[in-house]
């Protein structure tokens, strides 16, 4: 098969999703689906509130007495899980609690604030409005209101809401289960003490960081990958293979080889990005493989640019990272290139619209600009410098989560 290389980032792209499979879904309990992809459509099996609520404590009271300057007989007084009896009649109030069933009846509640008890009666202010206090059937939410697709994520509020219409377990997309496979010899991932030739995995701890906040998890994570047999059953243990570092040296990849030693199909190899160029993919068994940079920068960038939106998609994920115009609010000078490049940036958003300052250490073996960033600033090619006050295009990145390596 022929290797397409040096190819745009949007042809890469559309390469990538042409080869992603959605992954299996499965049944997870409401006390953990927060976060999650729905894989069903979502909609309120009943009207929140079931049944005709009190909006505060206080007395419920009938039409007949909602402008009755005489003292208004309190019939009882309900607690909370108690239900009244019988339907209120003129010239009787109920007292009653928030959130709690009213009474057949009820035309308005009245806070116990406004009222004045003595003995069994309470007297009333001269004026009270129908409806008053009360929280309708279905008010806040409709019986088959449509609350979610499938493809979109599940947040707290939603999980709030599907409590309330009782519901104990949802479909969603099965997590995306992926290993991280170093090809620096000298790069370790041991909690071992290193020998002075030898570096720590920033990187897949980094990607691990990544990997989480995408709604994946990181099955393996061998670095540095010494023995290539790995490969016998790991196509059928994880959905999708990112190798870190040996994409380039000396006219050489070590991640090709590793490709070729595999039997993998080749998909591109080179992309037009500055960092990154060194990036590519191909498919082994059933799994995607997208192999990236070794300098932190690049490996981030490429992670940002092409892994991510894989994973989102295997999810059935709908939402796309958003792209919005910003002011840069610092200059900053680099070299020329004669394809597009990625800055690290950090983005805000104020009363005069989205700001971002670029950030330092933006060379591809750097660190430090990855501290803060939470968005890419493009760049077209064949431009050296960003002037403060200059309008940019921003893709908008997620925080970091915390992180947890399997």
């Amino acid at each position: 098969m022929l290797l397409i290389t040096n190819i745009s980032l949007s042809q890469a792209q559309q390469i990538l999703m042409d080869n992603v499979t959605t992954v299996p879904t499965e049944s997870v309990s409401i006390q953990n689906v927060c976060g999650r992809i729905a894989a069903q459509r979502l909609a309120a099996i009943n009207h929140i509130p079931p049944v005709a609520q009190a909006a505060v404590d206080g007395f419920a009271l009938h039409q007949d007495n909602l402008n009755d300057s005489q003292p208004v007989h309190v019939k009882q007084y309900l607690s909370h899980g108690q239900i009244a009896d019988e339907p209120l009649a003129p010239g009787q109030a109920v007292g009653v609690l928030t959130g709690m069933p009213l009474p057949l009846g009820t035309a308005a509640v009245i806070p116990h604030e406004m009222v004045q008890v003595h003995k069994d009666a309470v007297i009333l202010p001269s004026i009270i409005s129908s409806h008053w206090n009360i929280k309708k059937p279905g008010e806040d939410i409709a019986q088959e209101e449509l609350l979610a697709l499938p493809g979109t994520r599940i947040t707290a509020g939603l999980v709030s809401a599907l409590s309330a219409c009782r519901v104990s377990d949802l479909l969603v997309y099965r997590k995306p289960r992926l290993a991280i496979l170093g090809l620096t010899p000298h790069v370790m991932s041991s909690p071992a003490p290193l020998d002075p030739y030898q570096l720590p995995d920033s990187n897949g701890y980094l990607l691990n960081c990544l990997v989480n906040r995408d709604g994946g998890i990181v099955a393996r994570h061998l670095s540095p990958l010494t023995d290539s047999r790995i490969s016998e059953n790991l196509a059928e243990q994880v959905d999708l293979i990112i190798t870190v570092g040996g994409s380039y040296a000396a006219g050489e990849s070590e991640a090709l080889k590793l490709l070729d030693h595999w039997q993998a199909t080749p998909l591109f190899w080179g992309v037009k990005i500055q960092p990154g160029s060194h990036t590519g993919a191909g498919i082994f068994g059933n799994s995607l493989i997208i192999c990236l940079a070794g300098n932190p920068a690049a490996c981030t960038v490429g992670y940002e640019l092409l892994a991510a939106p894989v994973i989102r998609q295997m999810q059935g994920l709908t939402s796309a990272t958003s792209r919005v115009r910003a002011s840069c609010t610092n200059t900053f000078s680099f070299s020329k290139s004669s394809t597009p490049r990625f800055l690290r940036g950090k983005a805000s958003y104020t009363a005069d619209g989205w700001l971002v300052e670029v950030l330092p250490g933006q060379k591809a073996s750097m660190i430090r600009s990855l501290i803060d960033f939470n968005a890419l600033i493009e760049i077209p090619a064949g431009q050296s410098e960003l002037k403060a006050g200059s309008q940019v295009s921003l893709l908008l990145l997620d925080q970091f989560p915390a992180m947890s390596m399997v």
